[in-house]
């Protein structure tokens, strides 16, 4: 048993030695004790230069410059007080009239009755020149009738009665009138009209009998007699507007002879051939045009066009128009248009009639012009047999168009109509052309008992307020006429046009010195005041003296035809101003500023409501001059005289936050920059923390800076923020907004603390050495992992921190090693503290061996084996031997 076990512990040793044989080498390696720490963060959002989506600065204004298009208020007739209307009233004149007649059988029957919106008259004529013969003068022409001014209830509103002659002469027509009815004195006689009194008394026949060539030669002496005939004969009757009454004239056996006692009037003037030949019938029905709320578009009324026809073979007529121009001198001093949009007439329109019978019609029409050109644009809104009866015709002058407007034939059905002067203009290859006068015409005739209406709402016309607002409509050059479009003295070296423009080809110069110390130039308007709307007038000053007399450059803005507000653009020391209850002065930017272009840049409504207080104001003219006195001079050019409005929302620069990448618990500054081309009323500053509700907070300013500030928050919380700025127009701009506002992440920079107890590197370890993690934490973003990793194998990861790590130094060989502590937050941050120690735990008596093999295996390996092999062979002889025996 003795020799097994010693054999069998000979062998192992034999085989561990070679296993340590064959064991390779460990180099020694320094590592220097390391503390490293990085930064991993998520990527940060990038704040890009601000740009806003938004219209930029102002927009020009065109304006609806028809006043009371709405048709919502009535004048003291009914009538709407945007329209002038006039038309016809019940009128008859019948020359085969048996009622009531002087002699005979048959006479004449005038009658005539005004409206409650406008008076009403009749005039018929007989005409001379149907017959070759002429009643010279010369040869002693006498008229001879009776009439009977039959009734004159409204004598004192106006009503008359009367008659006139018409003569042809040498020198052109002349007109003597006799008045038989009448209460205001007979007008004076002229050089082309004679009158004469033959008031009578009422409702009886009266015998008029005058020697024409007598009253001829007392009214217009030294004609020439034989040159000078009668060409017309008209008996006229009016009727006022709401009258009381007919007013009614009866007239019979009418005679013109001459001193041979031949009769002109042979063929019917007694009237008893009974059917008016030479004479001419007429009768006439009411027109009215009134404001109604029993049908309309908008608001609350319409205006009502009626054309009624009572009789057979009778005619009825009315218009409502306006005159839409300034005033005249070489031209009607209308609206111009250059481009599509400079002029638009809009209106709504229901038309209805008696289909197939008489002659029923209804237009829209435009009356246009330059100096040496008029147009007329008609656009038929019915007519009884769904044709338009008129066709187009033309001269070097003029030009007449006829047109269906859309909706033509259709009755009983709003329609709209719309058109753009330019492009229709265009169209026809017209140009330089300026409206003055707009207008509906209906009539309504033949047919007893018949009507025609049509129902018109909302009539707008949107232009500029100035109407040649740059002074651009020079379509020639008439020196007594220098500004076509805007009415001035007929001064053209003072006033007048200079290519030294603004914009464009042309500016208003207005001059002024001892010359002429007023030059001016105006339009009227209509453009009613309301928020948000600013003067952007354009002048400049290019000369004002001050030589001891008062010299000032103005423009003036009428208001509702009373209030004045005036803008001081330059003046001398000797002028001097004083504001009153309607009339209230401006000293304005850029005043007094020579040779420099200038922007008169007013709010409107804050300068009437300033002037005059709170009310609805509208400017009606528009008014500009130079004025000197004595010796002083004064030279303004004005251009561009536009209206404009705040479109533009604040302007938003400079988005600054501050710090661009917060951490945790770190407040955040957001500052941005403010401004406005008007008035800036408010900035509001919107964040939200994560999903939480948004949360407006104060801001600070300083000047254009507004800063708000969002307090610190916890780590991983994104944060969302947008400002809001408007103007005192409430124009709103954002930088950001709600739905996609700036964003940014709240992370976490700071490195862990982590605080380990260990033994000194100098000190040679052996045994169970303890390592106490005495501090180790992150306040933001927290632990993700702590690590300890010996040489390079971890040996502990986890969340989780230990209080300590205990390291058995006795499993692990004599060396150096590294042991490394790490802690890694969640943003990233991470701390390692590493430490080189050397192991050293003296050897067992196995160990001895061990390492005695080590250093001399490689020099006794040979031996050994050979030892080894002898005393097997000695173990196998002695076993041998042992059994032999």
């Amino acid at each position: 048993m003795i020799k097994r076990k010693t054999i069998m512990i000979l062998f192992t040793a034999m085989l561990l030695t070679q296993v340590l044989v064959l064991q390779p080498s460990i180099s020694k390696a320094a590592l220097k004790n390391n503390i490293t720490s990085s930064i991993q963060s998520a990527e940060k959002p990038i704040i890009p230069a601000l740009t806003i989506d938004a219209p930029s600065g102002t927009e020009e204004i065109k304006a609806n410059i028809f006043e009371d298009g709405d048709c919502e208020l009535a004048s003291g007739d009914g009538s709407p007080r945007g329209f002038y209307p006039w038309g016809s009233g019940s009128n008859t004149a019948n020359h085969s009239y048996q009622d009531e007649v002087h002699s005979g059988s048959y006479g004449a029957y005038y009658s005539s009755r005004g409206t409650s919106q406008f008076s009403s008259s009749i005039s018929r004529n007989r005409y001379l020149l149907y017959i070759p013969e002429r009643s010279y003068l010369d040869e002693k022409v006498i008229l001879d009738f009776w009439y009977n001014a039959k009734a004159n209830p409204d004598f004192t509103s106006g009503a008359e009665i009367y008659f006139y002659l018409y003569f042809d002469t040498d020198v052109g027509y002349r007109y003597i009138y006799y008045y038989l009815s009448r209460q205001s004195a007979i007008p004076t006689n002229s050089s082309t009209y004679g009158r004469y009194d033959l008031r009578g008394s009422l409702n009886t026949w009266t015998n008029v009998v005058r020697n024409l060539t007598e009253d001829f030669e007392q009214v217009f002496a030294g004609l020439d007699l034989s040159q000078s005939y009668v060409r017309h004969i008209y008996f006229s009757i009016t009727s006022p507007q709401n009258p009381t009454g007919d007013t009614i004239l009866l007239f019979d056996d009418v005679s013109l002879t001459n001193d041979t006692s031949f009769d002109y009037l042979s063929q019917n003037g007694d009237f008893e051939d009974g059917n008016s030949f030479r004479w001419s019938d007429y009768n006439s029905g009411p027109g009215t045009v009134y404001v109604t709320k029993d049908d309309y578009t908008q608001g609350q009324r319409a205006m009502n066009i009626t054309s009624y026809s009572p009789y057979s073979y009778s005619n009825s007529y009315v218009y409502a128009e306006k005159d839409v121009m300034t005033g005249w001198n070489s031209m009607a001093k209308g609206y111009p248009v250059f481009q599509p949009g400079d002029l638009v007439f809009s209106f709504d329109w229901k038309y209805s009639d008696t289909p197939g019978i008489g002659s029923q019609k209804t237009y829209f029409y435009i009356y246009l012009q330059n100096d040496s050109h008029d147009v007329s644009l008609n656009f038929f809104l019915g007519d009884e047999n769904d044709v338009v009866s008129y066709s187009n015709n033309s001269g070097s002058t003029y030009n007449n168009y006829y047109f269906k407007a859309i909706g033509f034939g259709i009755r009983d059905t709003w329609h709209s109509f719309q058109l753009d002067i330019y492009a229709m203009l265009s169209s026809l290859g017209l140009s330089d052309l300026a409206t003055y006068y707009i207008g509906y015409y209906m009539e309504c005739e033949d047919i007893e008992d018949s009507k025609v209406q049509v129902l018109i709402d909302d009539f707008q016309m949107i232009t500029y307020p100035a109407g040649d607002s740059s002074f651009e409509a020079a379509y020639s050059y008439i020196p007594s006429d220098p500004i076509l479009l805007w009415q001035t003295p007929n001064i053209p070296n003072f006033v007048n046009l200079t290519t030294d423009a603004h914009t464009g080809n042309y500016a208003a110069n207005l001059t002024s010195n001892s010359g002429y110390n007023n030059p001016y130039c105006w339009r009227n308007t209509f453009f009613p005041i309301s928020n948000n709307q600013y003067t952007d007038f354009w002048w400049r000053l290019d000369k004002l003296t001050d030589l001891g007399n008062p010299t000032s450059a103005k423009i003036r803005l009428e208001l509702d035809d009373f209030y004045l507000i005036y803008y001081i653009l330059g003046n001398n020391s000797q002028y001097s101003v004083s504001n009153s209850s309607n009339t209230c002065y401006y000293f304005v930017e850029g005043h007094n500023q020579i040779g420099v272009w200038q922007n008169l840049f007013r709010d409107l409504s804050n300068d009437a409501i300033t002037a005059f207080g709170p009310g609805n104001y509208n400017v009606t003219q528009i008014y500009l001059d130079s004025n000197s006195s004595g010796s002083d001079e004064v030279i303004t050019i004005f251009d561009d005289l536009y209206f404009v409005r705040d479109i533009e929302g604040p302007i938003i620069s400079n988005l600054e936050q501050t710090p661009v990448n917060p951490e945790y618990g770190q407040a955040v500054g957001v500052s941005i920059d403010v401004t406005d081309n008007t008035e800036l009323d408010t900035v509001e500053f919107n964040y939200q923390l994560g999903s939480t509700g948004w949360v407006s907070p104060p801001l600070s300013v300083v000047g254009d800076s507004y800063t708000g500030t969002i307090p610190g928050a916890d780590y991983g919380t994104f944060v969302s923020y947008y400002f809001r700025a408007w103007d005192i127009h409430n124009n709103l701009l954002y930088a950001g907004t709600e739905a996609s506002p700036f964003t940014y992440f709240v992370d976490d920079f700071t490195d862990p603390v982590m605080v380990i107890e260990t033994p000194p590197e100098s000190q040679v370890l052996n045994g169970t050495i303890m390592f106490n993690v005495t501090d180790a934490y992150d306040l933001g973003s927290g632990v993700a992992l702590f690590t300890i990793t010996l040489n390079d194998t971890v040996v502990y990861s986890n969340p989780a921190i230990p209080t300590n790590y205990t390291w058995n130094t006795e499993e692990f060989g004599n060396q150096e090693y590294t042991i490394i502590f790490t802690i890694e937050d969640n943003a990233g941050n991470i701390v390692e503290e590493g430490y080189v120690y050397t192991v050293y735990n003296p050897p067992t008596g196995w160990e001895t061996f061990k390492a005695f093999m080590i250093k001399w295996g490689p020099y006794i390996g040979g031996g050994a084996g050979a030892l080894l092999i002898g005393i097997l062979v000695i173990v196998i002889v002695v076993r041998r031997k042992k059994r032999i025996a």
